[in-house]
């Protein structure tokens, strides 16, 4: 934790150092990584909150180490996407050993000090053109029951990512507090079925469309500086592999990250 917090510091005020910071982290993550896979299966009482505590940070690393080539949260270049093979691995502790963890929760942990950063706005609104995309997405999505048996893992997850959409953007009026975006924002994550994180392992076009969807509101968390440069990273990796045929279906969250394809690409619509 203490080494995410001086990477901040450092990338406040001496990117060269950051450079240097983020060569040390890598170092220590390759060292952390398959220790921490080998205590998964045998997690007990004592060491859940621990081992729970080193995969969120993992992941916290992840974004921290700046856009990896080939990497892009949910997939990758050779189909599993590292950073959620960690993200689920948290979920799986979590349903694992939901009671080793409920005291420690309540009473904090230590990434909190990172999600304090992480707030939107109390009284923004979900905007209407976000509300009809969303309605189209989801016609898609049903489009789907007559090609794809397994249709529903799509639907559940545009579902899912409607809900989020909603919770990120609509909150009380008359309410002075802000809100934890990624109290939200990675809710989706936690809540698609695995059948659908298959599917866009395997870069599936649906499935990277919702993916893209889903860019736009890690939009949302552009100024944290852990999440520096990952959106429009993201949205690359999805036209990289997306067929040219859905390509259309990227304009509006391409709009909205202010996004284009490289200059050699005419795709029309995102040309």
């Amino acid at each position: 934790m203490a080494f995410l917090q001086f990477q901040h510091s450092i990338w406040l005020n001496d990117h060269a150092r950051l450079v240097e910071c983020r060569e040390r982290a890598a170092h220590h993550y390759t060292l952390a990584l398959p220790a921490m896979i080998r205590s998964l299966p045998q997690l007990n009482e004592s060491d859940t909150s621990a081992v729970f505590v080193g995969a969120t940070l993992l992941c916290f690393h992840n974004f921290a180490a700046g856009p990896q080539p080939g990497q892009y949260i949910g997939f990758s270049d050779q189909g599993v996407g590292e950073w959620m093979q960690l993200f689920r691995g948290v979920r799986s502790i979590t349903e694992s050993r939901p009671d080793a963890l409920n005291d420690w929760l309540r009473h904090g942990n230590a990434v909190d000090t990172l999600q304090a950063e992480n707030r939107v706005d109390a009284h923004t609104r979900l905007p209407s053109e976000a509300t009809h995309q969303l309605a189209r997405l989801r016609r898609f999505a049903a489009r789907m029951r007559a090609e794809d048996e397994t249709y529903a893992k799509y639907t559940v997850a545009v579902e899912s990512l409607e809900r989020c959409f909603i919770d990120t953007f609509s909150t009380d009026p008359d309410s002075s507090d802000d809100i934890p975006a990624t109290q939200h924002i990675f809710t989706w994550l936690y809540r698609i079925p695995s059948e659908f994180v298959v599917s866009l392992q395997d870069r599936r076009p649906l499935a990277l469309v919702i993916f893209a969807y889903f860019d736009v509101l890690l939009y949302q968390l552009r100024d944290l500086w852990y999440m520096e440069g990952w959106c429009e990273h993201v949205m690359s990796g999805i036209y990289k592999h997306l067929h040219v045929d859905y390509r259309d279906w990227l304009e509006w969250p391409a709009a909205v990250l202010q996004w284009s394809p490289p200059a050699t690409d005419f795709t029309p619509g995102l040309s």
